[in-house]
């Protein structure tokens, strides 16, 4: 797995098991996050790029956080799908 293509489609976020299957290793997780290059967002997902998360990080840090079978929501659906044109305030 190429991890930066992968937090490219995240929109900068990845998780801790995506980072292991490309090949870092824990160790490696962990110096990039006491370093500075990257910064956790939540137990096991990390914001992986430099600058704000937009929307759409955000929406995917979330769903790394939730695990399987996550999914979004309601207004978060809405916006996914074409069905609103804007995004919610979170």
């Amino acid at each position: 797995m190429d991890l930066d293509r992968l937090v490219h489609a995240q929109h900068g976020v990845c998780s801790t098991a995506q980072a292991l299957a490309s090949g870092l290793t824990e160790d490696a997780v962990r110096w990039r996050v006491s370093s500075g290059q990257w910064r956790r967002l939540g137990r096991g997902v990390y914001r992986a790029q430099t600058g704000e998360l937009d929307w759409y990080g955000r929406a995917h840090a979330a769903l790394l956080r939730g695990g399987e079978g996550a999914a979004l929501a309601l207004t978060s659906a809405e916006f996914v799908h074409g069905v609103s044109r804007t995004p919610p305030p979170w």
